[in-house]
């Protein structure tokens, strides 16, 4: 039987860890036979990633699973789920997952109306409102505008007259959902020295360069510069979390982050736990189980709860719905198929094409080495290059 962590002892009341833990106990690998098939046969595939996916499956197969917070900053809990590769998810029981929408924009809005001495009994009203106007639509004053809405509410909340306009169209876009849909379509390359870059890459390099980035200006930083033009107010809030601190210090703004987002899924969890529901969580996303105890939990409930829990911060999110299962399975087995017979054909063709051209010879060398790997595009009908490692994209 493994030990548990004693921080999770220490950070997680005894009723919660209990619940949790039963949930835990119930997720289940359903589908063994297609993830062994899968492991097997899955393309561009080195030789550390396949020992780990064997090892997890090893680890669904004989243990009992237990959770721990290994770093009190963040107080982020961490289990067998969150250590699972995504591909592998499809051969668990899961039933579906509710995920929140760019959700560590959308927990900084709570840090930038902080800033801005919003009330928290006017934040709920000023965010749907903004909802309402959508200040991306050319609206006269739209300040003047969210004032006059809430005044017919009476909700008095003159300090809205004072945010800035790349203020209010941030928490816009991160109350609706759209943040990545706007920003990465300013951000995003088609190549970088023949390397696609993808959607979760520009995510990852924004994290990096604005919010999580130690730098205390954008030199240098073509994303970060792109988003200080487009948010200069916001960015500037997020520089105020660095200044005056040590460099090696100035990830404080990550930790509490990731801290907020913990409390805020731990109380949506305790609360769906309280009905009987058997949920799990993966930082922004509350994972339900198909498990009989969830017969009757729709998506809508536990959209409802998070957004009940959110609110009480003052901040509205929007969730979107993943659903697994059988069907889903076999869709993503179809996939792999396609993508390993294109892929092979792709490569051959590369390998080809070295023999006389010096560059492409040092794409076929980084694919061989593992650096990188080829996917799917985004419409699923043909295959691209990938470079792995997203720092070497960042700092070209």
């Amino acid at each position: 039987k493994k030990k548990v962590s004693k921080s999770a002892q220490e950070n997680l009341t005894d009723d919660f860890y209990d619940s949790y833990v039963n949930s835990l106990n119930k997720l289940k690998l359903v589908y063994s036979k297609q993830a062994q098939k899968f492991i097997d046969v899955h393309f561009s595939q080195n030789n550390n990633s396949k020992h780990y996916y064997e090892y997890i499956l090893e680890e669904y197969n004989n243990s009992k699973f237990f959770i721990k917070v290994p770093n009190l900053q963040d107080n982020r809990i961490y289990h067998i789920l969150t250590s699972t590769p995504r591909n592998l998810k499809y051969f668990l029981n899961i039933k579906y997952t509710v995920d929140i929408h760019n959700s560590h924009p959308l927990l900084f809005a709570k840090f930038v109306m902080d800033r801005y001495n919003i009330p928290l009994s006017c934040r709920k009203s000023l965010l749907s409102s903004l909802l309402e106007i959508n200040p991306y639509i050319k609206v006269y004053n739209v300040r003047k505008k969210l004032y006059n809405l809430l005044k017919q509410n009476n909700i008095k909340c003159s300090e809205i007259l004072e945010i800035p306009n790349d203020v209010l169209k941030y928490l816009y876009l991160v109350c609706s959902g759209e943040f990545w849909n706007v920003v990465i379509p300013t951000l995003e390359e088609k190549t970088t020295n023949t390397y696609n870059i993808i959607r979760q890459d520009v995510k990852v390099i924004m994290f990096a360069q604005v919010f999580y980035g130690k730098s205390l200006t954008s030199r240098g930083k073509k994303y970060a510069k792109i988003f200080a033009q487009q948010f200069p107010n916001i960015y500037s809030v997020v520089l105020s979390f660095k200044r005056g601190l040590a460099r090696d210090k100035r990830t404080v703004l990550t930790h509490k982050l990731m801290s907020l987002e913990s409390q805020l899924f731990r109380e949506a969890l305790k609360r769906l736990f309280e009905k009987g529901y058997k949920v799990v969580s993966i930082h922004d996303a509350i994972v339900v189980l198909n498990v009989i105890e969830n017969d009757n939990l729709t998506p809508e409930i536990v959209k409802e709860v998070l957004c009940d829990v959110y609110a009480e911060i003052g901040l509205l999110p929007d969730c979107s719905t993943d659903y697994y299962g059988e069907k889903e399975m076999k869709n993503f087995m179809e996939k792999e198929k396609f993508l390993r017979e294109k892929g092979d054909e792709y490569i051959k063709e590369l390998r080809k094409l070295a023999e006389g051209d010096d560059d492409i010879k040092q794409l076929v060398e980084d694919y061989d080495k593992g650096r990188s790997e080829i996917i799917l595009t985004s419409d699923g009908k043909d295959v691209m290059l990938h470079l792995k490692d997203i720092k070497t994209i960042m700092y070209k």
